[in-house]
């Protein structure tokens, strides 16, 4: 999937000089999105977490509602965000922060799982080349949770969050909310 992205950017910059303009987002992982659909290493409903190796791992985060706002945003600013890819977060965390801070919030221990990225990664390799479409998935949350593949937007390049009014937000603020919609 980011392979294919990448061939569309390369495409998209290679436009520029006939007069196309385009801007791109790398926003990290949505994590009310990512807990109401069982995404980095999070059942919720099973009340299980999947841990990428140490769970160390840094990896951005940005609500949906954020990321739609600095679409927004960068549409209102041609001239500041045209031909650029824009990195935005509202913070980075773990695996061990994230399920930590889950069991402070709902007062219940989950089980946990340890994985190891490199098993996860070469299996689902195997699995693509197949014709198993869908392991690419786990590809994607293992780049995710690990922090590698472009995982940790702060280390990439500057955050243009003060340039879209993407705000920085706490996890357990975050967490609380998504918590709130997942006991619904």
């Amino acid at each position: 999937m980011f392979k294919e992205k990448g061939e569309v950017l390369t495409y998209l910059k290679s436009k520029t000089s006939e007069g196309l303009t385009w801007t791109s987002f790398a926003c990290g992982m949505w994590l009310k999105w990512s807990i109401e659909h069982s995404f980095l290493g999070i059942n919720f409903a099973e009340r299980k977490f999947k841990v990428w190796d140490d769970g160390e791992g840094f990896f951005s985060t940005t609500l949906l509602e954020d990321t739609a706002d600095a679409v927004v945003a960068a549409l209102k600013k041609p001239e500041q965000t045209a031909n650029q890819l824009l990195f935005i977060s509202n913070f980075a965390t773990t695996q061990n922060e994230l399920f930590a801070a889950i069991e402070e919030l709902t007062g219940e221990k989950f089980e946990r799982e340890y994985v190891k990225s490199e098993e996860i990664i070469r299996d689902a390799h195997k699995r693509i080349a197949e014709g198993d479409r869908f392991a690419i998935d786990n590809t994607i949350e293992t780049g995710f949770v690990t922090g590698r593949y472009s995982g940790h937007l702060e280390k990439e390049g500057p955050l243009a969050n003060e340039l879209l009014g993407v705000p920085k937000r706490e996890l357990r603020d975050v967490l609380k909310e998504a918590l709130a919609a997942q006991s619904k």
